[in-house]
């Protein structure tokens, strides 16, 4: 989710105020400005005004989405591993370890397929997981959008 408003306006001096009745404040230079091709004529300044707006639980949004992002990864890939039959050793010990618990809750709702093979696992516990964690995910971020809303309207007095 980007900015929602991101504005930069430049008035040179003696000019109107802009149409939306804010008086643009000078801005100082940058201490590592790149030097300017022509400078303005004698007697104008130019002004400049930046607004970055980010709606309230922005942040709160983004660690959730990050959280659930990562939580899919590793059941990914604890999913693709079984699938394809990689050996239990090193990473991948680690990834079955951290899907087998994450996948725990939805474990017995679906029966393991075993292909022909006999090493080769697919568990449809690591598919569910990954759905209902993603749902899961959206309503805390549905949530956080509406609490933190400001409330706009009449007060009454």
């Amino acid at each position: 989710m980007d900015p929602i408003e991101v504005r930069e306006e430049r008035v040179a001096a003696g000019t109107s105020v802009p149409q939306g009745g804010v008086v643009p404040q000078p801005v100082a230079p940058y201490a590592a400005a790149a030097p300017v091709a022509a400078a303005p004529a004698a007697g104008s300044a130019v002004y400049s005004s930046r607004t970055g707006v980010y709606p309230v639980g922005y942040r709160a949004i983004q660690t959730v989405w990050l959280i659930a992002g990562i939580i899919d990864l590793l059941l990914a890939l604890d999913f693709v591993f079984r699938a394809t039959g990689a050996n239990d050793t090193g990473f991948a010990r680690f990834i079955y370890g951290v899907g087998r618990r994450l996948a725990a809750p939805f474990d017995g709702i679906f029966n393991t397929t075993a292909v022909a093979n006999g090493n080769s696992v697919f568990r449809w516990a690591d598919l569910l997981a990954i759905a209902i964690y993603s749902i899961a995910a959206w309503i805390v971020t549905k949530l956080v959008r509406i609490m933190s809303t400001p409330r706009t309207g009449t007060t009454r007095v």
